[in-house]
């Protein structure tokens, strides 16, 4: 069995996913209430790309611009090789395979 996902999908969970790297990134050692993430940071229309994006914390825009343009390759690139998912039990080794995690790794810290 196959499960494929849309672009839009993908594009709210990557903004959702960084705002909360974000949060977690400022948030105190002992702080016990839970983190609110505002629907404007995760909103894919164009009214909201300005309201809030989520910032590095040097200051700086994240590289990837999720709302807008193409994916990463990496990602295209993993959609046409459904052994490289790790919800299978028979996962392939594939050195290609870490190549592209490597390399979508780093356009995310950028």
């Amino acid at each position: 069995m196959e499960l494929t996902v849309d672009d839009s999908v993908i594009r709210v969970l990557a903004l959702r996913q960084t705002a909360l790297i974000h949060a977690l990134e400022r948030r105190g050692h002992a702080a016990q209430i839970p983190i609110a993430i505002a629907r404007s940071v995760v909103a894919l229309d164009a009214d909201s790309t300005s309201a809030t994006v989520p910032v590095m914390p040097e200051g700086q825009a994240s590289a990837l611009d999720w709302r807008k343009g193409s994916l990463p390759t990496e990602l295209s690139e993993a959609r046409l090789h459904a052994e490289w998912s790790t919800m299978q039990h028979m996962q392939t080794v594939s050195s290609r395979r870490e190549q592209a995690v490597a390399a979508l790794t780093a356009k995310l810290r950028l």
